[in-house]
């Protein structure tokens, strides 16, 4: 499921993988971004981290988990040849546990079925295994990861949006000479209505005025000066609305002839960050280490064939070399990994627009670690189905308890 998921997720920045500005293996994604300058950075490097240390837990697991099985072939007399993956498929994630470990466990059967005979009980006793999480890596996690709201910028190119040099109509706000109808506060001499102070002489009746006569208050009529307020008339100077004429200067909005091509504006928006603490939960538990338990094994009928004893006997030397740290492997996949990057996998989808906004290299580094991730995913899939099935098959001896 888990897989499914992170796949799922990995053509959202596709197009990034033409940038790629980073680098990535199966080891550790680096991203060449200097991601620490902004929040929304800060945050998609906190992913890029966590990310890393899935694929480091599940290295470690997987590594472990071959070893026990290997182990396991050695004491048991299986030969190295047998353990080997297919051809085809050895390099896919967890391809060399997979086989490994199959090929023990068809032994261990076959030794519980035709050696282990009736009324005999094989017992396997153990003490639990104790994982500890870090709380301080995960506070500092959530202190790089945090705070809730963080703010990105993006550049915008909608009508209204948009500036450049403008020779003609402008809807929005012309900074150079509006020669012609200004609908908005003129800084130059507007030669018309003025809502607002009218600052030179008022063709009209004028609220308040110097002692040479000129206006400064407002205007009924119409204002042959600067106009505070809404020039409805032709403005010599900047328009900080739509003028409706030539615009001679730099005009922020939609220009119906634009003498320069438009560029862009920054747009600041606040993102919500809700997947920090799912995150950063996540990252303790892949870095969780998890104790080896003590084990006995006992086998409880001394009855059958050389031919059989001698089978039981390398089965318990076995186990007893080699199950407890299996045990303990199983224990960290099964019960704290899993669970932990089940639910990594949803924080992935808010991650996606934060690293967009931040940029095309964060995109192609999110990217990068989202790839990653699933072969990491897929190698502790595997850890955790060899330790369900060796735990059945043992099961199946007779008896399996924990004190």
């Amino acid at each position: 499921m888990l897989k499914t998921r992170l796949i799922r997720l990995a053509p959202l920045l596709a197009a990034s993988l033409l940038l790629v500005q980073c680098n990535g293996d199966t080891t550790e994604v680096v991203c060449l971004n200097d991601l620490s300058t902004t929040d929304a950075g800060r945050k998609v490097q906190t992913f890029i981290d966590t990310s890393n240390a899935l694929i480091t837990a599940a290295r470690d697991i997987d590594g472990q988990m071959l070893s026990v099985c290997q182990g396991l072939a050695d004491d048991l007399g299986i030969p190295e040849s047998e353990l080997e993956p297919a051809a085809g498929n050895a390099r896919s994630p967890g391809a060399a546990t997979n086989a490994a470990c199959l090929r023990v466990r068809t032994e261990i059967d076959k030794i519980v079925h035709d050696d282990v005979v009736i009324n005999a009980r094989l017992a396997v006793v153990y003490t639990p295994p104790v994982c500890t999480i870090d709380s301080a890596a995960q506070l500092i996690c959530l202190q790089k990861c945090d705070p809730v709201m963080v703010t990105v910028s993006r550049l915008e190119c909608e009508p209204g949006h948009f500036y450049g040099s403008c020779m003609a109509s402008c809807m929005g706000r012309c900074t150079g000479a509006c020669n012609g109808s200004c609908t908005g506060a003129c800084a130059g001499t507007c030669s018309g209505s003025c809502s607002g102070a009218c600052n030179g002489t008022c063709v009209g009746t004028c609220t308040a005025k110097n002692a040479d006569g000129t206006c400064f208050g407002t205007c009924t009529g119409t204002c042959m000066g600067t106009c505070d307020g809404m020039c409805s008339g032709t403005c010599s100077a900047s328009c900080n609305g739509s003028c409706n004429a030539s615009c001679t200067g730099t005009c922020e909005g939609d220009c119906s002839l634009w003498v320069t091509p438009p560029r862009c504006t920054e747009v600041k928006e606040v993102v919500t960050v809700e997947e920090c603490k799912t995150t950063c939960d996540a990252h303790a538990k892949f870095d969780a280490t998890c104790t080896e338990p003590s084990m006995t094994v006992a086998y409880g009928y001394s009855a059958g064939t050389a031919a059989q004893q001698n089978a039981v006997n390398r089965l318990k030397t076995a186990l007893q070399n080699n199950y407890a740290h299996m045990l303990a492997v199983g224990y960290r996949a099964t019960v704290v990994v899993k669970d932990a990057a089940y639910g990594y996998g949803t924080a992935l989808e808010g991650v996606k627009s934060t690293a967009q906004q931040v940029g095309l290299g964060a995109g192609a580094c999110v990217v990068e670690a989202i790839s990653a991730a699933a072969a990491a995913a897929e190698r502790i899939r595997v850890s955790v189905d060899v330790s369900i099935s060796f735990s059945a098959s043992i099961s199946a001896m007779g008896g399996v308890a924990a004190l």
